[in-house]
């Protein structure tokens, strides 16, 4: 940068001397991060005039040329360039970043109502083929080609939400997502529940689709008239006697399929079968033992009388 301060600047082409380059070298060491306009700089400073200046006020000696003229250097460097801004303070910095997270959150936004839009658009084509369709095989597959979406669900909440909410932008502008009105046209909501939270979402409350109350089952999806499967907690309930086990598996295998109920039923046999032989084998050892002790007793009585008789 030294070299191009001198020889790149107009008129400071012969001015390559030790004196000269160490002189603006120590003197543009705060303002190399100008770059160009630190060299144009140079236009203005005739380096070989300044020179000639302070030879002729014979006011330095020697020793001091290179101080003095680094020291006038410095001095018009900073009048000619500006003096870089101060830096930000923290309460700038606070209020640029609150400035870029509203600017974030309001793109964000925008591009959800966007979205939204383009769902009820795509709802009210749906209805409308619904409508010249009624077979229903024919319009799905008039779904999957014309419009490639293979979720029927989907499909569903695409038409109850564009019945619904298609002309209310100022419902469809203030709701948090999509998933919202897709709880809002759901058709086990009461229709009394469904303005309250439409009321909430016109005055500006944070509704999402978890505060909405939740799609009505009966018995844990299990079709009516039918009895549903005993709870996990009953199902985990410790038994300590045989007879509990028993009572608690009929009870599992009363709600199961038939080729579960049989195999249940033949784990059950084979349990009852393993003990009667466990049974049996316990008395036939016994047995067993009893007979080996007989025989021990009977093989020993002869001798003890042979030898008494012969001791007398």
């Amino acid at each position: 940068m030294t070299l191009r301060c001198i020889t790149e600047s107009e008129g400071n082409e012969g001015a390559l001397s030790e004196m000269n380059l160490r002189a603006v070298s120590s003197a543009i060491g705060p303002f190399e991060d100008r770059g160009l306009a630190l060299i144009e700089a140079f236009d203005q400073i005739p380096l070989l005039s300044v020179f000639e200046q302070m030879r002729a006020l014979e006011y330095f000696y020697v020793s001091e040329a290179q101080g003095a003229l680094e020291r006038i250097l410095k001095h018009k460097l900073r009048r000619i360039l500006p003096s870089p801004p101060p830096p930000p303070s923290k309460e700038e910095l606070r209020d640029a970043r609150r400035r870029g997270l509203e600017e974030a959150r309001q793109a964000a936004r925008a591009a959800i109502v966007r979205s939204i839009g383009k769902r009820i658009e795509l709802g009210i084509q749906l209805a409308e083929l619904r409508t010249a369709t009624p077979n229903n095989r024919r319009f799905g597959s008039i779904v999957r080609k014309q419009f490639d979406i293979h979720d029927s669900v989907f499909v569903g909440e695409l038409q109850r939400v564009a019945g619904l909410y298609g002309g209310r932008q100022d419902i469809t502008g203030k709701a948090r997502n999509w998933h919202v009105l897709v709880a809002l046209a759901s058709p086990s909501l009461p229709s009394s529940a469904r303005r309250q939270f439409e009321a909430k979402i016109l005055a500006g409350e944070n509704v999402t689709a978890k505060t909405l109350p939740p799609k009505r089952r009966e018995g844990r999806g299990s079709p009516a008239g039918k009895p549903s499967l005993p709870s996990t907690d009953a199902r985990r309930q410790p038994t300590t006697k045989s007879s509990d086990t028993n009572e608690h598996c009929e009870q599992k295998v009363s709600h199961s399929s038939p080729l579960r109920r049989w195999m249940v039923c033949c784990w059950l046999d084979s349990r009852c079968l393993n003990a009667g032989w466990l049974v049996q084998g316990t008395v036939f050892r016994f047995a067993g033992q009893v007979r080996k002790l007989l025989r021990d007793l009977q093989s020993r009585e002869p001798v003890v009388q042979r030898e008494s008789r012969s001791v007398f």
